[in-house]
């Protein structure tokens, strides 16, 4: 009586072992591709909610850099300043992937003092973060969308002037994949 072998051989093995190589080695760039699009959705949360902090004292204080101050209505310069990022929390994600930074955009009225008549928000990837094609997503204070691969604002302050040659655009294809769900 012959016996009958029973079970796999090593080649059968192999050769199921190299197919789900061949499987994970395609589906996980795409799986890490929708969790990077997933940490998007967290840095726009962000910079939503910060914008939103602005432009409600903006409503009351007519600026967006001083917080009004009923006592004192006719001298801004007395007023307080408004919260910072790291004062309202969103000076980073909650998954501490995007670095959220505020930058104003002063305006001087003839031989005023400059005021802070708009802003942009910007979250930069950091991180595993950084390997991510939208690295910088921008929200200005008139609600413009934009994402690029550098950042817009590295200078620190922004000028009226200088606001309208930063490059927002949100038509471009890069800020509507970054910018949408």
């Amino acid at each position: 009586m012959k016996k009958i072998a029973k079970g796999f051989t090593l080649m059968e093995l192999m050769i199921v072992v190299m197919i789900i190589a061949v499987i994970a080695g395609f589906t996980y760039p795409l799986y890490d591709k929708y969790v990077m699009r997933g940490h998007r959705n967290e840095a726009r949360q962000a910079l939503t909610a910060a914008a939103q902090y602005y432009v409600s004292n903006y409503s009351r204080a007519r600026r967006y850099d001083k917080v009004y101050d009923p006592d004192k209505p006719f001298s801004p310069a007395d007023w307080g300043d408004v919260k910072t990022l790291s004062d309202l929390g969103l000076d980073k994600t909650q998954n501490g992937l995007y670095q959220i930074k505020l930058t104003f955009v002063n305006n001087k009225v003839a031989d005023s003092e400059e005021t802070a008549q708009g802003f942009v928000l910007e979250a930069q990837a950091i991180g595993r973060q950084a390997r991510d094609k939208c690295k910088f997503i921008q929200l200005t204070h008139s609600n413009t969308k934009n994402a690029s691969s550098a950042s817009l604002v590295a200078g620190g302050s922004i000028t009226e002037d200088n606001y309208k040659t930063l490059g927002l655009s949100p038509r471009n294809g890069l800020s509507l994949e970054c910018w949408r769900g």
